[in-house]
């Protein structure tokens, strides 16, 4: 299921995700986010203030704040976030779409699920909470882990939220000694973060305006913040009209013309590149070439119908714009091409050779329960195509304590980050993760029963003999 929304003219639209330890407060911060932001009706504040659980209860609303995003019965009674909320709210002419992510280790591939489309990764920090060993304090494991697997996913922003300042009377000092733990956990990491910014959920602090106790916070609230994100997110967003057409087919629609002649509709969206009526596209298996006829908006939910009125009216509109990456599109070619599910058409400009793999190394998340097993046959999923596959070797495994790789000599369990080689049963066309996150992300599914063993990032081609 692909979570892509074209942006409005206007305005733009940021996806983001929260991430850290257990009881750090996402939850809760989230639902002041959405009263701040006016994102919540007085019906889900009546609901949410009559909910027969409740935790920490805001002093201003007389409501459990987290009860606005934990909506399972489970996650309520519990007093957790099991699963992966998604949240909608807008600032100006600014949408953000959120993802509550999980904080507990057992539920760490919910929190992968969620930032592979995320354009901001939020790690939300208890600020009364360290890890203090051997005279030395430091970050939350679990806030060490979800930093490295968003560095991992190369989610494009990357911030820290000091929250529960109010817990802390608001410190300055204490803000800058953690704001100094994360900068030390960035260089570990290698990466820069966007930015470091003190809160208070409960009392809101922070989160829309600073307030008297944050005036010797000189930089923007979180809210502020968020915009500020979203303006540069959207110049990341741009299509690359330098960059070849890659087009990833979903389903084949078929109109057998009891009133027109025969429709043939190649459904999908291009994973990168521009597509324009009249354009040249390879078949990557075949190399047969074809041209594009025609081209208009699609909905996948609608595979079995024929071009509607509707259609046509959306082409009239669209047939001189852009086309947008990830937006559903419906092609219909001069000639009819072998094609389905999984299949890949290419632009002219694409050099076959440099994106045909059928070995790889990639680095990756285990997120099953069930021990990694070499000797075992899984299947991948990359886009639209699923093939089987063979795991060769883990090469070497992400210490959290360190943050470094160190050579694997042990069982790969749930939640370890590593890097792993693997063969194909047929090449695909993929590219490095670093260069296209559609084209450079997949998944390990076991055969037996169709559940996720793993996520994966490509790195680089490898040498292959095949599956």
């Amino acid at each position: 299921m692909r979570s892509d929304e074209p942006l409005h003219p206007g305005g733009n639209l940021l996806r983001l995700i929260t991430a850290g330890s257990v009881d750090d407060g996402k939850s809760t911060l989230i639902g002041r986010i959405l009263i701040e932001s006016k994102a919540v009706t007085i019906d889900q504040l009546q609901a949410a203030a009559g909910a027969r659980h409740s935790r920490t209860i805001a002093s201003d609303a007389q409501i459990d704040l987290a009860l606005l995003t934990d909506g399972l019965e489970s996650e309520r009674e519990q007093g957790i976030t099991i699963d992966v909320a998604y949240r909608y709210f807008r600032r100006g002419s600014t949408r953000f779409v959120l993802a509550d992510a999980p904080g507990h280790e057992q539920y760490t591939r919910n929190l992968v699920t969620g930032a592979t489309q995320a354009d901001l990764g939020l790690v939300i920090i208890d600020a009364g909470k360290v890890f203090a060993t051997e005279n030395k304090i430091g970050l939350l494991k679990q806030t060490r882990r979800h930093t490295a697997l968003l560095n991992l996913i190369k989610v494009p922003q990357l911030a820290f939220v000091i929250n529960k300042m109010d817990q802390l009377n608001f410190d300055p000092k204490a803000f800058h000694l953690l704001e100094a733990l994360v900068v030390e956990l960035c260089d570990e990491l290698q990466i820069k973060p966007a930015g470091c910014i003190p809160v208070s959920a409960l009392t809101g602090e922070g989160v829309s305006s600073s307030g008297p106790n944050l005036s010797w916070y000189k930089g923007p609230c979180l809210l502020d913040f968020l915009g500020q994100s979203a303006h540069k997110q959207a110049h990341f967003n741009r299509v690359d009209e330098q960059a070849p057409l890659v087009f990833s087919i979903q389903a084949v629609a078929r109109d057998q013309g009891e009133t027109r002649d025969p429709i043939r509709a190649y459904l999908g969206w291009a994973a990168q590149g521009q597509l324009r009526k009249g354009d040249w596209l390879i078949d990557f298996a075949s190399r047969q070439e074809a041209r594009v006829l025609d081209l208009f908006p699609a909905r996948l939910a609608e595979l079995d119908g024929a071009r509607t009125d509707q259609h046509d009216e959306q082409h009239k509109r669209q047939e001189d714009e852009q086309t947008v990456v990830g937006e559903p599109l419906a092609l219909i070619l001069d000639k009819e091409l072998d094609l389905g599910r999984g299949d890949t058409l290419l632009g002219a400009k694409v050099l076959l050779e440099e994106g045909l793999m059928q070995a790889f190394h990639a680095k990756f998340c285990w997120l099953d329960d069930e021990a990694l097993n070499l000797q075992r046959r899984y299947e991948i999923q990359h886009g639209t195509k699923r093939l089987k596959a063979r795991i060769v070797s883990v090469d070497k495994v992400l210490n959290i304590n360190t943050m470094y790789f160190e050579p694997c000599d042990g069982v790969i369990t749930a939640n370890t980050i590593g890097v792993m080689q693997i063969e194909l049963q047929a090449p695909i066309f993929a590219l490095p993760y670093e260069i296209s996150r559609e084209l450079g992300s997949f998944a390990l599914i076991h055969e037996h029963d169709q559940s996720t063993a793993a996520a994966g990032m490509i790195l680089k081609r490898g040498d292959s003999g095949g599956v």
